[in-house]
């Protein structure tokens, strides 16, 4: 049986291909997809926060702002929530059947408290280590609305700026004994806030200093 040889014939080297530039349709596409992930994660955030971005939320920094022309008192004072992420493995032996990977450990949280400085420009900053998931704080000052901002970490969102806005309380007498009180007392009392000393110390003296100011004490 004869067997036919094909002679293939060889190429020729061709010079290499320049680098292609993106058009100006992609880099339009990129501009608007940038712009409307910005509106997005915005739209996650109230009115009074802003963002840049950011591979994970490194800190949060603002300003504490009175009405116009009030300056920052020296005891307003900020009180942060963190809560932290923490997971916890699951013993098999527990169960007669062996746990699917996804139940192989579970997702926790725990809560930590301390206090924000505050600058003589109402400035703070506050930071967001890697393993605390949502945060919240407390805007506080006597004789103003408490506002407290919550926060959860988002993808996307590196550092955020917070403008608190604390107004005059028509009757703070009230808003002090029924919301403040329980609420500060908390962060105080229960052990698993871990709030050091000094931040105990300081937060009980603050208290009893407003109590005094009601009461008309000394």
């Amino acid at each position: 049986m004869e067997t036919r040889r094909v002679k293939i014939p060889k190429r020729k080297n061709s010079p290499p291909t320049p680098p292609t530039r993106p058009t100006p349709r992609v880099r339009l596409g990129a501009v608007l997809g940038l712009t409307f992930a910005a509106l997005l994660l915005q739209g996650c955030l109230p009115s009074q926060a802003t963002f840049e971005f950011g591979l994970g939320t490194s800190e949060v920094v603002g300003t504490v702002e009175l009405d116009a022309g009030s300056a920052i008192e020296d005891d307003a004072i900020i009180v942060v929530q963190k809560n932290h992420h923490k997971f916890l493995p699951v013993d098999s032996r527990s169960s007669p059947f062996d746990p699917s990977p996804f139940e192989a450990s579970r997702s926790l949280t725990h809560p930590t408290a301390h206090l924000a400085k505050i600058d003589h420009n109402g400035g703070f900053a506050i930071s967001m280590p890697v393993d605390v998931v949502s945060m919240e704080i407390w805007f506080v000052a006597p004789g103003r609305l408490t506002e407290v901002f919550k926060y959860s970490r988002s993808a996307g969102i590196g550092r955020v700026s917070y403008r608190a806005f604390l107004p005059v309380a028509r009757d703070w007498r009230n808003h002090f004994y029924t919301f403040l009180v329980p609420q500060l007392q908390h962060f105080i009392v229960e052990a698993r806030y871990a709030l050091s000393e000094p931040d105990q110390k300081q937060l009980a003296d603050w208290l009893e200093a407003q109590k005094n100011r009601l009461e008309g004490r000394r």
